[in-house]
């Protein structure tokens, strides 16, 4: 296209150079209408857009004043006049008056193009010139007319395209393909002849109004109106339509691009969401309401999971890829409310407890991410809940059925760890799941927290009173931060103390600690997260067992050969008040003891004045060296069984009254003792045949016991145990600390009484109660507290309002 201007000078040295350039330019322009010639004949519109700016016809006059007889002598003005006349000049071109018969060739040229187009053969007309006949009669204002032409054109091109269209003998799938075919192929008709009614297009229709359509808008207009919106076209194409999409959901191969092409044609005509979006969305509601009906005949909630998901996925990328992206968020609405939302109660209460018991760890994380999505996850966190209380309760309830009692507390740690892998799994490490998991396992523990206390307490006990040879200290560690972490569900932690206390006690002074360094590891981890006042007096034991050991290395170092013990003396100073309460028992003690307590009672005065020491006779052991037949073995038995069995030096056989008589030990600890004593496995003493009594420890007074000189044994030093322990016995030795316990606990009730009392000085009997529930911490019922009151009134701390019974007064 020849660049736009209004004038412009050249300045013209040789004329005949000037008039070869300018039969090039002719030439060149002649071989690119050729070339736009032949795009045309090959049915490709490409054509370049033109400038908005208006075109201006330009002539070009050629002013030659050069003369062959010309006086070669000519002076300097008429050299300048003359090459101010050697000049070329354009000026804009005149257009003569548009007669009929022009107009009538021209509009005539351009329907002859237009036929040509729709009928797919070549172009008679050059662009160039059919773009110049356009122009011409836009500007003598027959664009009306023209555009008129056009309409009546394609309107009739498209009624006879409706007409074939039914004329065809071809199945539902032919159709819709043929649909296609035709609205491509129309497609580039109209994008052909917008090119060559540019200037129509662009310029003349750009004034009108609104309501005139331009060529590709026109164009859209007649293939719906002719086409699409046609009954008879458009029910068959949306009912092919349907199908296609259905049997692509139910599997089956079909051509997606088919599906997409009509997609898109419907969204460049406007009609998508009209004719096609509505229907499909109810018939996609149809489908998998049927399809939810089916999936739950024959329900498997980890099929029923992946094809939700499969399904949700697969929506997605055919409203992406094959339909409008407007369609996406109600046809994924369809698919998670028939699914999933108004099924939510039906898939948990069918599967979700078995997914949590068989380990299916992806189908849990799939089932939370699908809640999710239809807020659903409440539901899961409740059903979580559920599942935990399901399990905790069967520990609680099976606890008869196990060998050992502390298995509820592995049980218990085993389920903690499981549902903290659920939560980081499959549930994100949603903080709401791991607060719902602390306050579940609290409401557990709290139906029986006195005994949950207790058997914690035994738990760690079996596990550090464990030889190295049984546990390693890596996998000991492991268990003991485990029961940290259980002990914050523990709310009668004053039970947890007291037991704690008495089994440390038993380790520190029985010698059973076999892991120093976790004991005080330990410690320092209760220290945190109960506080320096719940482990201070566990430090006091600790550090009186230190002390106790440079005591009894003093003794050996300043006593002189002379006074030293006639054997090995091995003594633990414990402070009263930070110890367990043991039971004092009286007995009979050889004369060496008493003479080697003489002997560390006199050294310890020495260095420490103005204290008493008590001993605590029942919690004593000794290491005996016994003669049998099959050699010496050394016996490791309590101070009482030392002293049964030391009876037998002075006779081989005695009976139980000479016992007791030796000893003085009262008759129902000394019938444990020797029960202990004679067993099968460490059988130390026997006793005669003709006794009545069985083995039950029901003794008389008469029978007779002797000492086994055959006992033999493969280890020479025996620990012989003091089975204590018999159910009844330890239920009783239970029920004391806890009564114990629960006399601290009212101390404690009252002080806060009396506190609260006396900085509100009258209050009411709710507000009472509430407050001392928020500052005590032991789990106290309402009934315990009604008691310390009532307690406090009858000492006069505090009073009842006379008028009203509900309102306490503080009594200074």
């Amino acid at each position: 296209m020849q660049k736009t201007l209004n004038s412009y000078k050249i300045k013209r040295k040789k004329t005949n150079q000037n008039q070869n350039k300018n039969q090039n330019q002719l030439n060149n322009l002649n071989q690119n209408q050729n070339q736009n010639q032949n795009q045309l004949n090959k049915n490709i519109p490409l054509f370049k857009s033109r400038p908005e700016k208006k075109r201006k016809q330009l002539q070009i006059s050629f002013n030659s004043n050069s003369n062959s007889n010309s006086n070669s002598n000519s002076n300097s003005n008429s050299n300048s006049n003359s090459n101010s006349n050697n000049k070329l000049s354009i000026q804009n071109l005149k257009i003569s008056n548009l007669t009929s018969e022009n107009q009538k060739n021209l509009i005539q040229k351009i329907k002859e193009t237009i036929i040509a187009i729709q009928n797919e053969k070549p172009i008679n007309y050059n662009l160039e010139e059919l773009y110049k006949a356009t122009e011409i009669l836009c500007i003598y204002k027959k664009a009306d007319y023209l555009y008129n032409q056009i309409y009546q054109l394609c309107e009739k091109q498209k009624e006879k395209d409706y007409i074939e269209l039914f004329k065809l003998s071809i199945d539902k799938i032919q159709f819709i393909q043929v649909i296609n075919n035709k609205w491509k192929n129309h497609c580039v008709q109209i994008k052909a002849i917008s090119n060559i009614l540019l200037y129509l297009d662009r310029v003349y229709l750009s004034k009108k109004n609104s309501e005139i359509k331009s060529l590709w808008d026109m164009g859209l207009f007649l293939f719906s109106k002719f086409i699409i919106q046609k009954q008879d076209v458009n029910q068959k194409l949306f009912q092919v339509f349907l199908i296609l999409i259905n049997n692509h959901r139910i599997g089956e191969n079909i051509n997606l691009e088919l599906i997409k092409d009509t997609s898109q044609m419907l969204s460049i005509l406007g009609k998508y969401h009209d004719y096609f979006e509505k229907p499909f969305l109810i018939q996609s509601q149809i489908f998998y309401q049927e399809e939810q009906n089916q999936l739950f005949s024959n329900f498997e909630i980890s099929h029923f999971l992946h094809h939700v998901e499969n399904r949700l996925q697969e929506e997605k990328n055919m409203a992406i890829n094959q339909l409008n992206k407007s369609t996406l968020p109600s046809l994924i609405k369809i698919v998670e409310d028939s699914l999933l939302k108004n099924n939510l109660l039906k898939i948990v209460n069918l599967g979700f407890r078995n997914l949590c018991e068989k380990d299916k760890f992806q189908d849990l994380k799939l089932l939370y991410q699908l809640f999710q999505r239809v807020n659903g996850d409440d539901l899961v966190l409740q059903n979580f809940e559920s599942f935990i209380t399901y399990k905790g309760l069967n520990i609680l309830n099976n606890q008869s059925n196990t060998q050992q009692e502390t298995q509820i507390i592995e049980d218990f740690i085993l389920l903690k760890e499981y549902c903290d892998r659920l939560i980081k799994f499959c549930f994100s490490q949603s903080p709401i799941f791991n607060q719902s998991l602390d306050h579940t396992f609290e409401m557990i523990l709290k139906s029986d927290h006195n005994k949950i206390a207790r058997l914690l307490s035994k738990f760690i006990h079996l596990h550090f009173t464990l030889k190295q040879n049984q546990i390693s200290e890596d996998q000991l560690e492991k268990i003991l931060d485990k029961t940290i972490l259980f002990l914050k569900y523990i709310q009668s932690k004053d039970i947890f103390e007291a037991f704690y206390k008495n089994d440390l006690a038993n380790r520190l002074l029985m010698n059973t600690m076999n892991f120093d360094s976790l004991e005080k590891q330990f410690l320092l981890k209760l220290k945190m997260n109960l506080g320096s006042s719940f482990s201070k007096q566990f430090e006091i034991m600790f550090q009186d067992v230190e002390h106790s050991k440079e005591l009894n290395n003093k003794l050996k170092n300043e006593l002189k050969e002379n006074q030293k013990p006639n054997f090995d003396l091995n003594v633990k100073v414990l402070t009263q008040g930070f110890w367990p309460t043991f039971p004092s028992i009286n007995l009979n003690l050889p004369k060496e003891f008493i003479e080697n307590q003489k002997i560390f009672e006199k050294f310890y005065m020495s260095h420490h004045h103005g204290r008493k020491l008590l001993w605590q006779n029942s919690l004593g052991r000794c290491i005996i060296c016994a003669n049998f037949i099959h050699g010496k073995k050394n016996l490791d038995v309590s101070l009482l069984q030392a002293i049964v069995i030391l009876c037998f030096n002075q006779s081989s056989s005695l009976t139980f009254f000479q016992i007791q008589n030796l000893t003085q030990i009262e008759i129902s600890i000394l019938k444990k003792i020797i029960g202990t004593l004679i067993t099968k496995k460490y059988p130390i003493l026997k006793l005669n045949q003709n006794s009545n009594s069985n083995l039950n420890n029901n003794f008389s007074e008469n029978d007779v016991f002797s000492f086994n000189e055959k006992f033999n044994h493969k280890k020479f030093l025996i620990k012989i145990p003091q089975n204590f322990s018999i159910k009844n016995e330890e239920k009783i030795e239970n029920d004391k600390i806890e009564k114990k316990v629960w006399e601290n606990r009212q101390y404690q009730i009252d002080s806060y009484i009396v506190r609260i009392m006396k900085s509100r000085k009258t209050i009411n009997h709710n507000e009472l109660i509430k407050e001392i529930q928020e500052q005590i911490k032991s789990p106290i019922e309402i009934i315990d507290i009604n008691k310390r009151i009532n307690s406090l009134i009858e000492r006069e701390y505090l009073e009842r309002d006379p008028n009203n019974k509900n309102i306490y007064n503080y009594l200074a």
